[in-house]
């Protein structure tokens, strides 16, 4: 007399899990049951899930409580006899070692039998996953990836000194010290926006401008933003205005800034290059040439002016323009490459910037 049966299989609630756990079995092997019953439950590492009977017969478990069960297996088949149905094989083999089967033990965690066979072949330390609840095989995988992925990094060096990335660095940041400098930074900013309301860099929030353009001799009343890169030897007029992330470069010939020049942010002004010197392969030499801005001249943000460039009073140069060559005073200056495109008139306490075809 053949069996007719259906199998009821665990559905996989939750991708990353390979097993699940058997929590509960609510009836006797042979029990009839009706189409939608309970017939038991599974924990996966999210929650508990119960199984419901696809069909009316009798239900056959395949497994008993507290069983390890792998995702989409067979929980249990439902056929239209209660003679016991020759696919329901009950229990399973022993994987692992008494020293994994004592850490499931005293942490209450599972483990996979995958997870416990590569535990074993890659040796891994077993604690771990203390603080997990299931363990399953792409667990044990992520591990064995972080190791891969370690063995291959170049070791990394500040200065000779070779740096280990599992070290606590962040230690520093709970020190006495740390916190005290966080404090003097918070007061120096609070400082900044009470009397400017305005917020700014580090090396400007403690370098004060004017102070900085004394000590480079720069002209009176001259202020550069500490975020400036300053070369060699530049000389500033008076009452210029030098912005943040500029840089003055004087270390290959003499950079001269005329008296109430305004350099915009990110603006460089260059007395050398290295172009022919990069493109031969070094067999040709940087090239050096004098760079004067003349007086009341102002360049704005993001300019750059090539070395040799001489540029004479009251010109105005636009945004984002390359400058390099030789311009008369009253220049409006603009392009990439920059050529003079207008003048400039100056009418008692108003400047008036006029291109050649208006």
């Amino acid at each position: 007399m053949s069996v007719n049966t259906v199998p009821v299989f665990i559905p996989k609630e939750v991708v990353s899990d390979d097993f699940y756990i058997v929590v509960a079995i609510n009836m006797e092997n042979g029990t009839k049951v009706e189409e939608g019953e309970i017939i038991g439950a599974v924990e996966t590492s999210k929650a508990i899930v119960e199984i419901e009977a696809p069909i009316f017969g009798y239900i056959h478990y395949k497994y008993k409580q507290d069983d390890e069960i792998p995702a989409e297996a067979v929980f249990a088949v439902i056929s239209d006899s209660q003679i016991v149905p020759k696919e329901i094989i009950q229990g399973s083999e022993n994987v692992g070692t008494p020293e994994i089967d004592k850490i499931e033990r005293d942490n209450d965690i599972r483990i996979s039998k995958a997870a416990k066979k590569m535990i074993q072949e890659k040796n891994i330390d077993i604690s771990i996953f203390s603080n997990k609840k299931f363990v399953s095989k792409s667990d044990v995988e992520k591990i064995v990836e972080n190791e891969q992925d370690k063995s291959k990094r170049m070791p990394l060096k500040y200065g000779s000194e070779e740096l280990n990335s599992d070290f606590d660095w962040d230690h520093i940041l709970s020190s006495t010290k740390y916190e005290e400098l966080i404090s003097l930074l918070a007061a120096l900013r609070k400082r900044m926006k009470a009397k400017f309301n305005r917020h700014v860099p580090l090396g400007t929030l403690l370098n004060d401008r004017w102070e900085l353009a004394e000590n480079y001799n720069f002209g009176s009343n001259a202020n550069v933003y500490d975020e400036c890169l300053i070369i060699g030897n530049v000389s500033v007029g008076e009452n210029c205005w030098i912005g943040p992330y500029t840089i003055l470069d004087g270390g290959n010939a003499s950079l001269i800034i005329g008296d109430y020049t305004s350099i915009g942010s990110g603006s460089h002004i260059y007395t050398h290059n290295t172009i022919e010197r990069a493109l031969t392969g070094g067999k040709a030499l940087s090239y050096k040439k004098e760079t004067k801005i003349g007086k009341c001249c102002f360049i704005s943000p993001l300019t750059m002016i090539g070395p040799g460039t001489v540029i004479g009073d009251h010109c105005f140069i636009s945004a984002g323009s390359y400058v390099q060559g030789i311009f008369p005073s009253y220049s409006f200056i603009s392009g990439n490459p920059a050529k003079q495109v207008g003048r400039i008139t100056i009418d008692g306490n108003k400047a008036l910037l006029k291109r050649f075809h208006e």
